[in-house]
């Protein structure tokens, strides 16, 4: 519950909570509420009915009549914020480059490489693969699972096929290869 100088020790409805902002939110409750109190007449239990009563007024009171939320706090944008996109944009590649290698030396599989890379960049597949083969240890890690693993393989086939000429392996003399980074159109 949220510290409010005008709000009572005790409280049953924080207002302040988003879940109370929609209008839709505060009749369902109070419609609802009110249905058990009028559930509870009906079946001649009053004690129920009076409990599930007074809990329905103070939907209504709070909900509506005292209802008063604090304001939505909105991010304050500074100008300087506008002008570092370029920085943020380098320290956002450092830091692809240094998840990249730390995957490197933990074994991290290839489909959680490219996760990770598609995560923290927010990018498509293929260019989290290019980010990933730029990395010399994948390099050579990819070049030789291509040639020994099946499930490698398959996948590096269909890497050449889905890309065509901007694929990022070749296949050389019935081996499959990771094109260098400089070679790579």
């Amino acid at each position: 519950m949220s510290e409010k100088k005008n709000k009572p020790p005790f409280y049953l409805i924080d207002t302040d909570a988003d879940f109370y902002r929609p209008l839709g939110v505060r009749l369902a409750i109070c419609i609802a509420v009110g249905a058990w109190a009028a559930l509870e007449i009906w079946n001649g239990d009053g004690f129920w009915g009076i409990i599930s009563g007074a809990a329905a007024v103070y939907c209504v009171y709070t909900l509506f009549i005292a209802y008063d939320p604090a304001p939505k706090e909105e991010p304050i944008v500074r100008p300087d914020d506008l002008e570092e996109d370029e920085g943020e944009t380098a320290r956002a590649e450092e830091g692809v480059d240094a998840l990249v290698d730390r995957l490197f030396y933990e074994n991290a599989t290839w489909a959680e490489l490219i996760k990770a890379i598609r995560a923290s960049a927010q990018m498509d597949i293929f260019s989290a693969e290019k980010i990933a083969l730029s990395h010399a240890g994948w390099r050579r890690r990819c070049n030789v699972l291509m040639n020994q693993e099946k499930q490698c393989r398959k996948h590096a086939a269909y890497h050449i096929k889905t890309h065509g000429p901007q694929a990022l392996i070749a296949s050389v003399d019935g081996r499959y290869v990771v094109i260098e980074p400089e070679e790579a159109p």
